[in-house]
């Protein structure tokens, strides 16, 4: 006898975790969706098209509390949702199907874990999804629902009546939680900075990215001018193997990032995952670096099949041992050997950039010695310059 396995849809979300400096990834994985979406249905990049509307409160607040006191004019009003829309496939009965079904693996081959949906109630109150899609003889079609923690899935509407003449899907994201809203970014320029470093990988790869829009009460941010705006040159790839296992490197160079420093993203499903700053990791890297003609900042995005396998369903972290030890350190691959082989690594790749910084790091403390602590000078002329990994900036 076959007996099926029930879901309850509250317990799982309460096993399902989002840290609340991460309420944006709920955004940001609907949006990865939608490009997913459209290389599903094979629309060229150039065709395909994503908007994101910001929605904000249409609450007046008193005064002194809508306000940015620090330079005193009008604070953003309080985001209280997102609508992404896209022209991909839409909810056809093989994608609704998928939804319908927690931890789906209908995506697995991209890196999709099954999960998106559940980030969706974690960060926000409610999400309702309207689509026209075409059915398996081409004819348009539409559906509207609402899914919600108490209800699970709700169909609003469904008919044959397609209204429009295209198919589109629009996934509105409503009742931003505010433990969640309070520590997100609030400027759309913030907004889409941020997403742009989320989906770098699909806009430095070949095709590019679909055209992706914020829109914020009537503005427009097109992500193609903020990547222009960002990005100094073309990106390079590499590669370094750890223990048997192949990580692929891009090497991209920042005109700004919103950490302001220089960092390795670790990745899953071409996806950021996590973030580190990597300044003094590496000798002379410190402040921006200069090529011949602008300064930058450096971003080495690292890829793998293995990072797929060991990204946690929320997307937030990795099942990675930062250091492997004792019976497991000549088998298991742990975050400390990945970061020290993309390290040197990019140490090969920014060679020409950090010998000015090392130049000046070697003159800062020269400078020191000579006009403030002589005691030192007889020891100086022993540490290699490679050792002397200081910022020259420094007080």
């Amino acid at each position: 006898m076959t007996m099926t396995m029930q879901t309850n849809l509250r317990g799982r979300l309460r096993n399902t975790s989002l840290p609340h400096s991460h309420g944006l990834l709920p955004l940001f994985e609907t949006v990865v969706n939608s490009i997913h979406a459209l290389e599903e249905a094979d629309i060229p990049t150039e065709d395909g098209w994503i908007t994101v509307e910001i929605i904000r409160s249409s609450q007046q607040e008193m005064e002194f509390d809508n306000v940015d006191v620090s330079v005193g004019r009008p604070a953003e009003k309080a985001i209280e949702g997102f609508k992404v829309t896209d022209n991909g496939p839409g909810f056809n009965q093989v994608n609704m199907a998928s939804f319908m079904t927690l931890d789906s693996e209908y995506k697995a081959a991209k890196g999709g874990r099954g999960v998106g949906r559940l980030l969706w109630l974690k960060a926000f109150k409610s999400v309702e999804v309207a689509s026209t899609y075409a059915d398996e003889g081409g004819d348009l079609r539409f559906r509207r629902f609402l899914f919600t923690a108490d209800r699970g899935v709700e169909d609003i509407a469904a008919h044959d009546d397609a209204p429009g003449l295209r198919r589109c899907t629009c996934v509105h994201l409503n009742g931003f939680q505010e433990n969640y809203r309070d520590r997100a970014a609030k400027k759309a320029a913030k907004i889409a900075e941020s997403l742009l470093e989320h989906c770098l990988w699909y806009f430095v790869r070949d095709g590019s990215a679909p055209r992706i829009e914020i829109v914020d009460s009537g503005n427009r941010i097109n992500l193609d001018d903020e990547y222009e705006k960002h990005m100094l040159s073309s990106a390079e790839t590499d590669q370094v193997k750890v223990k048997g296992k192949e990580f692929d490197l891009t090497h991209v160079k920042l005109r700004t990032n919103s950490s302001g420093t220089h960092t390795i993203a670790y990745c899953a499903a071409r996806q950021v995952v996590t973030q580190e700053s990597i300044a003094g990791r590496v000798p002379g890297l410190f402040g921006r670096l200069r090529d011949d003609e602008n300064d930058f900042f450096y971003a080495c995005y690292v890829r793998s099949t293995y990072l797929d396998e060991k990204v946690r369903s929320e997307r937030t972290s990795f099942d990675i041992i930062e250091s492997a030890e004792g019976f497991f350190a000549r088998t298991e691959v742990s975050l400390g050997e990945i970061r020290e082989a993309v390290l040197a690594r990019a140490k090969e790749h920014l060679s020409r950039y950090l010998e000015d910084n090392l130049h000046l790091a070697r003159s800062r403390i020269e400078e020191f010695v000579a006009k403030k602590a002589p005691r030192y000078r007889p020891i100086l002329k022993r540490v290699p310059d490679s050792e002397l990994n200081i910022d020259p900036n420094i007080s």
